[in-house]
């Protein structure tokens, strides 16, 4: 079964453009490792402040587990 990993961040504006280039070289990276299906960036702009969401698919939870450890020390 797939396992979708989600990520959840507030940006200032200030911080937007750095901060998405920066996502795209992780998006970049992850793209590059086993087991990698797809991944997607969402935003939602207003006011001083950006929301980006952005998620992993994995095509199985062992190929999601060296994720987990890293970013979350599951």
């Amino acid at each position: 079964m797939e396992v979708v990993l989600i990520d959840r961040f507030t940006v200032p504006e200030e911080s937007k453009v750095t901060f998405l280039a920066e996502v795209r070289k992780s998006a970049a990276f992850l793209r590059a490792l086993p087991g990698f299906v797809e991944g997607f960036v969402y935003e939602n702009s207003g006011g001083a402040s950006h929301n980006v969401v952005t998620t992993a698919v994995w095509k199985d939870e062992d190929s999601a587990q060296p994720q987990l450890e890293f970013c979350c020390g599951a």
